[in-house]
Order: structure tokens, then sequence, then C-alpha cells
């Protein structure tokens, strides 16, 4: 199906960069898979999470340098004032998270035996 719809891309994937990861992908699956059936739940999260990753990674460089069909990475990049924007806007915010989770810290985080001592 995908060498009909998108033949860059099956190129991309089966003839490029990216088929390994795409292999590695495969094998962490099937990994998952045999993982699951022995119950070894800690074990799947990783190879799951490999899995996910090598996926989407290989889809990535199967895709290189387009973004998507028609738009490069160059194109599909901000510009320096919508980079500058977010900049501004991410130390605000860190202005404003970083007192509240400190304090959100000291409330939870305070010695718990000084307050169940009560008085006789």
């Amino acid at each position: 199906m995908l060498r009909a719809d998108a033949p860059r891309l099956f190129a991309g994937l089966t003839r490029g960069h990216a088929l390994p990861l795409l292999l590695l992908s495969i094998a962490a699956g099937i990994a998952s898979l045999l993982l699951l059936a022995r119950r070894s739940y800690l074990a799947v999260r990783i190879t799951a999470a490999l899995a996910v990753t090598g996926l989407l990674w290989g889809w990535a460089v199967g895709q290189y340098p387009d973004l998507l069909p028609g738009v490069t990475l160059a194109q599909a990049a901000a510009t320096p004032a919508v980079l500058a924007a977010t900049l501004g806007s991410l130390a605000v915010g860190t202005l404003l998270l970083v007192p509240s989770l400190w304090w959100l810290y000291r409330t939870f985080q305070r010695d718990q035996s000084r307050q169940q001592q009560s008085p006789r």
C-alpha cells in the first residue's frame, strides 16, 4: 500500500538510513509481545517505548529532508520573531511556575511529626 501511495517514502524507508530504525522497532515490538506473555511488565514498558521511538525516528529519517510531502524542514522552520516570542513566554512561565512548585513542595514536605504532636 505504501509503495503505491507514497513511493518516495517507501524508498526512504526500505533503501535508506531508516531501515535499521524500522528493524529495531519490529524487533522491540516482537520482544514486547514475548515479554507480555511472560508477564514481565517493567521490561515491556522499555521495549514498547523503544518500538515506538524506532518507528517515529524511522519515519522522520525516511521523509528527510521533507517534513511533509512538498514541505522541507527549512520551509517549516519558525521565524526569528516567533522563536523570540516563544523564548520570552517560556521565561515568564518559568518565573510563575518555579515559585509555585517550590511552595507546593515545601507545603507537602513539612515534618509531619511536629504536626501530629498534640499537647495533653
